[in-house]
């Protein structure tokens, strides 16, 4: 189920969102999805190295494939169940979070961002499960989750939230008493920290 997901990841961005393509040219982008046809890969980081070996644009196609299946991931396991307004929240969380020059603890690229583990803490805890952190079940809703965070990556939601945490609205977690409320979508709170004095 995971393999027939990941093909149609990298077929769906390939060809349905070649926006998201918009740092490489169409030639470096028509080769990807030549080479993507030619292989029999068992997952898409196979595919992603391949692409770095053997095309001369291969770094920005990898960035590009790396960012946008962080971010449909985070969004898929974070809040697939929750409405599309705060799917999309939760993208440009993560892309506030990537763009905040200030907070030391925060990564610059979305990958880095999801990974992100504080005192052995998963910041996104879904990270922390091994065994089925990228497990997908419902294609669906990840194809859905790919189509909000190209949007994301393409800076379409910057005007949606300043907001760099959220959290399921029942969680009590004394952490965020300490932060600014900025609203809820769905079962899902938006917070950002206070400005410093």
């Amino acid at each position: 189920m995971k393999n027939i997901m990941l093909i149609s990841f990298v077929l769906l961005i390939v060809v349905g969102c070649g926006t998201s393509f918009h740092k490489v040219n169409n030639q470096a982008t028509e080769e990807a999805y030549m080479l993507f046809e030619s292989k029999t890969s068992d997952s898409i980081s196979f595919f992603i190295d391949e692409l770095n070996e053997e095309h001369d644009e291969g770094q920005a196609v990898k960035k590009e494939f790396e960012s946008l299946y962080c971010m449909a991931l985070t969004i898929y396991k974070e809040v697939r169940g929750e409405p599309e307004s705060a799917q999309i929240r939760v993208a440009q969380v993560v892309m506030n979070r990537v763009n905040d020059v200030e907070t030391p603890y925060f990564d610059n690229t979305v990958c880095d961002v999801m990974k992100k583990r504080i005192n052995k803490t998963c910041m996104f805890s879904f990270w922390c499960d091994k065994k089925n952190r990228e497990y997908v079940d419902d294609k669906e809703a990840f194809r859905k989750a790919e189509l909000i965070a190209s949007k994301a990556l393409e800076g379409k939601y910057s005007h949606v939230t300043n907001a760099t945490y959220f959290k399921n609205c029942s969680y009590n977690s004394r952490f965020f008493n300490k932060l600014k409320f900025l609203g809820k979508a769905g079962k899902v709170c938006f917070y950002k920290e206070y400005a410093s004095r």
